[in-house]
């Protein structure tokens, strides 16, 4: 009994210690340049390139305005841990809402509505049920940002490695 009493008091402080996300935080962007090419042409881009990199664009796009240089979608990712974090991090994953908003030579991407989420699982330690729920820690914004933001790269290089080639 001893022992639990020990554990739940070391879990209260890690709780404690952790840093919390502020309301602000929560959404974040960035603008990605993109000389050359119109709104038009970023709009058809980018849903490609949603097209090839999530499973189901359709299932993913829950907005979209080609009028306005708008589209909305859900997706996820992979938790992005490291290290020893991996052993019981391996089956997060991180649900988010990205918007891509389009001007003729620039996107903006904002990405909102975090959450951590895994499987239910059973081990020796019992049955653990599924779990997702909006991020609250600061750490868990600072792996996921920058693999999020690096979509906006990702954007930029299917437009600039455009084959352009009749011979296929």
């Amino acid at each position: 009994m001893k022992f639990y009493s020990v554990l739940a008091f070391a879990l209260l402080i890690c709780v404690g210690c952790a840093t919390h996300v502020r309301e602000e935080d929560k959404t974040f962007s960035q603008v990605f340049e993109t000389p050359g090419f119109t709104k038009d042409i970023l709009y058809e881009k980018v849903k490609i390139w949603i097209a090839q990199n999530f499973k189901s664009a359709k299932s993913v796009i829950e907005y979209d305005n080609k009028e306005n240089g708008s589209i909305i979608g859900n997706g996820n990712i992979k938790y992005p841990c490291s290290g020893l974090s991996c052993v019981a991090q391996y089956d997060w994953t991180v649900p988010f809402t990205m918007r891509v908003d389009m001007k003729d030579d620039k996107f903006r991407l904002t990405f909102s509505n975090l959450h951590v989420a895994w499987p239910a699982k059973s081990d020796s330690a019992g049955y653990h049920p599924a779990s997702d729920f909006e991020m609250w820690q600061q750490e868990d914004y600072d792996v996921a940002r920058p693999v999020l933001l690096h979509f906006g790269e990702e954007i930029k290089t299917c437009l600039s490695n455009e084959v352009k080639s009749d011979k296929w």
